[in-house]
């Protein structure tokens, strides 16, 4: 049979060369998947492309690996996206590190230069010819933030005017995030709102692009602010992680860096080696700057079934909410058959928390247990001006295959009118999220 021995040796070859092949893949490196760079929307898309492409190619022929922009969806998804793998740095702006950094996934190598500065201030603009000429006036008006994870367009803003003794939940007329610094010099000039917080910069790119910002007035500036962070994830190579660190430090010394340089609008002029304890200041003045949760949060809570995810053998369940400063307890009123249960977890917005038996609405879900003597490491935060409360917990886990860490995040959302609460819940054991409909119990 020469015949079926020469086809069963051709197949081994082949065999052996396909092996070699994806060995080859596995480990060279001029095949490997592309870089994700990453930028918080501090501008609009447009504007972030045409600003940091050319960077790109600039770290692209420094690392011998093309490197990619990614803009964000918001101040949030920055975060979010380093966190799943699926980017790999990021320039953050100051409070957005801040908050990201609380995961510990990603870790500081540098920080953005501009016009030679590592610092900038925060504006809180007017239209000169508004009459608006103090803080003061700006009671009863609309304002437009930025984003809440905004150092210059919403944290700073609001530190500075409780250090001046006005609330800001209750001074103005009304709020609006308008999700970037360009929109909101869109907003003021077109007379959308009365008064906007934007970063210092954002006004000379706008006029660069020639939006007529001699209309505007300035009414306040912040204290200083650190510039950008540029992180990379946890987990990325450390090798090239200093490749990419030592190519942002000797930027402005290179032939394409100072080409870049010259044509920034955003005045970039470098990258300086940064340590986390830079945005300290960032830190303490998002405490001053603490947002209480809205008040129609505390009381009694009881789930709408029809309009929510099926509670996995418990037949209701009512929330009772209760708040005292940064503290918040979320206790859950369980009921299955004749069993009542009650479980109460308590988290701080201002410091993260370790909970032994945290419990979670659906743990009795496929026989999945909170491991025994172990806690719940859980961070919270009030966002949207107090009206969401965001959960973020670790938990510790005891399954058949073995123990493990499951992931929760869960937001809670005062709905309008204040009468309805909504429980969004995504964790790691499931693919789909867990949806609670709730309704206050008067």
């Amino acid at each position: 049979m020469p015949g079926n021995k020469r086809t069963i040796a051709c197949r081994r070859a082949g065999w052996a060369v396909l092996a070699l092949f994806i060995a080859a893949l596995a480990s060279h490196p001029a095949i490997a998947q592309d870089l994700k760079f990453g930028f918080t929307p501090v501008l609009g898309r447009a504007q972030i492309k045409a600003e940091f492409d050319p960077l790109m190619a600039y770290l692209s022929d420094a690392l011998g690996r093309k490197v990619v922009i990614y803009v964000a969806g918001d101040y949030g998804d920055l975060r979010t996206q380093m966190e799943l793998g699926a980017v790999d740095i990021g320039s953050f702006s100051p409070f957005a590190y801040v908050d990201a950094a609380r995961g510990g996934k990603i870790r500081i190598i540098a920080q953005s230069l501009i016009d030679g500065s590592a610092s900038y201030r925060g504006l809180i603009i007017v239209r000169k010819d508004s009459g608006l000429n103090a803080l003061s006036d700006l009671a009863g008006k609309r304002f437009a933030y930025v984003d809440p994870k905004s150092a210059s367009g919403y944290v700073y803003p609001r530190a500075m005017l409780i250090e001046r003794g006005i609330s800001p939940d209750a001074f103005f007329g009304e709020v609006i995030f308008a999700g970037d610094h360009r929109k909101v010099i869109a907003d003021v000039l077109g007379g959308r709102v009365d008064a906007g917080a934007i970063y210092d910069t954002a006004l000379l790119v706008a006029r660069n692009e020639g939006v007529p910002t001699g209309e505007l007035g300035i009414l306040a500036r912040t204290d200083p602010i650190p510039h950008d962070a540029i992180a990379v994830r946890v987990g990325l190579d450390e090798v090239l992680a200093q490749k990419i660190q030592a190519a942002l430090v000797s930027f402005e010394n290179t032939t394409a860096g100072r080409r870049i340089i010259a044509n920034s609008k955003k005045g970039l002029t470098g990258f300086q080696l940064a340590a986390d304890s830079v945005y300290d200041p960032v830190r303490r003045t998002a405490g001053a700057a603490a947002m209480a949760g809205d008040p129609a949060f505390s009381g009694r809570w009881r789930l709408d079934a029809e309009q929510s995810s099926a509670l996995d053998g418990w037949s209701a369940m009512d929330l009772v909410i209760q708040t005292d400063g940064s503290r918040v307890s979320l206790r859950h009123d369980m009921t299955w058959r004749t069993t009542k249960v009650t479980a109460t977890d308590v988290i701080d917005t201002e410091h993260p928390v370790a909970i032994p038996d945290f419990f979670r609405v659906d743990q009795r879900h496929m026989a999945v247990y909170a491991r025994p003597k172990a806690a719940a490491q859980v961070r919270a935060a009030w966002l949207d001006g107090g009206r969401t409360l965001r959960v973020e917990a670790e938990v510790p886990l005891e399954v058949s295959q073995g123990d493990r860490t499951m992931r929760l995040y869960d937001e809670y959302r005062l709905l309008e009118g204040d009468r309805e609460l909504v429980l969004i819940e995504l964790h790691s054991t499931r693919n789909r999220p867990l949806v609670y409909h709730f309704t206050k119990v008067p």
